[in-house]
């Protein structure tokens, strides 16, 4: 607590901002004659948000024995008063975090008081045995053991990593016996089936089935690609991963397109399918996407916004069956055709 012109005011030290900063409502309370400012001179928060300045005032500020003249920006700001590194500097403050001190020339200023607390040690017991796969990560339900006179704790884990496993540090309601569950966690517990949780587990969708349609039109066959004899293996390997997967099966069709093979950017390949004669002959879905602007507006008074990225979505539409011929891909060598 300090005083702004002998207005009683909670001033926070905020060494990341470079200006100090008064509310506007505050400033308006001091009946000072604002000092303009160029309509260029914004300030930026740390998220990057632009905040419009009203002006600036010359202002006296007491806290402890001492009154300080200073120069700040008027702002619409959450806090009262924002003490920035210029106030520090020009009167030659330093910060002792030992002590909680901000110490100047003058005299030796308290900051906040720490109460020394002795942390305690409490046993957390999972609600169940549960088994957690690799290079996964999952919220645990449990709870507290033993009665505790707290209503919320940090738990903290030990700095052995037993097997490899790694726990987070979690506050946590005390006061309840089960830790509670987030909403967020309640919603993908309940929607648990459509998240992929390896590599293989791609899924599709059921709704709808993918149509070719060629009309009348010829099948129409090319030959395979030439690959290099390095990326022969790799194709193997591919090909028996989707099998395995249901992605792909055997077939024998007069239709036949090659494979092409891309390097992505994390340096694995992508197996593709050289299509472009085919869709020359598809009667097109005209589908348009939406205007940007239609989805921006869909977007306003949301505060909460999430991104959801397909696994493998290519694949999780299924092919219709009249249509699936349309789709024989040929491999360079001879690993089966599908």
């Amino acid at each position: 607590m300090g005083h702004v012109n002998e207005l009683p005011c909670n001033m926070i030290i905020d060494t990341g901002a470079n200006v100090s900063i008064i509310r506007n409502d505050l400033a308006q309370k001091l009946k000072e004659k604002l000092i303009w400012t160029p309509p260029r001179v914004v300030l930026q928060t740390v998220t990057g948000e632009k905040i419009d300045i009203h002006g600036k005032l010359k202002v006296k500020i007491q806290f402890g024995d001492t009154t300080y003249q200073h120069a700040v920006y008027v702002a619409d700001i959450a806090d009262p008063f924002i003490l920035g590194l210029d106030f520090l500097q020009e009167h030659g403050f330093t910060l002792d975090f030992n002590k909680n001190e901000l110490r100047s020339i003058h005299e030796e200023v308290t900051i906040f008081k720490i109460e020394h607390r002795t942390e305690s040690i409490r046993q957390v017991t999972a609600n169940e045995n549960i088994t957690i796969p690799p290079r996964t990560e999952i919220i645990v339900p449990g709870y507290i053991g033993n009665d505790v006179s707290f209503n919320s704790g940090l738990i903290r884990t030990a700095e052995n990593k037993a097997n490899g496993l790694l726990i987070a540090s979690t506050l946590v309601d005390l006061s309840r016996k089960t830790i509670p569950k987030s909403s967020a966690e309640r919603l993908f517990q309940e929607f648990e089936d459509v998240f992929s949780r390896n590599s293989s587990d791609i899924g599709h969708t059921t709704v709808t089935q993918h149509r070719i349609d060629t009309a009348d039109h010829p099948p129409i066959k090319q030959h395979p690609r030439r690959l290099p004899f390095a990326k022969q293996e790799e194709v193997g390997t591919l090909l028996r991963e989707m099998q395995e997967n249901d992605i792909i099966e055997p077939s024998s069709s007069p239709w036949a397109s090659p494979i092409v093979l891309v390097r992505k950017k994390d340096g694995s390949t992508r197996f593709c399918v050289y299509y472009r004669k085919l869709n020359d002959v598809t009667k097109k879905d005209s589908y348009p996407l939406p205007r940007i602007d239609d989805t921006l507006d869909t977007l306003s008074g949301h505060k909460w916004f999430s991104t959801l990225d397909l696994k493998s979505r290519y694949w999780q539409v299924e092919i219709h069956p009249e249509d699936r011929e349309k789709q024989h891909s040929l491999p360079a060598k001879d690993y089966g055709s599908s």
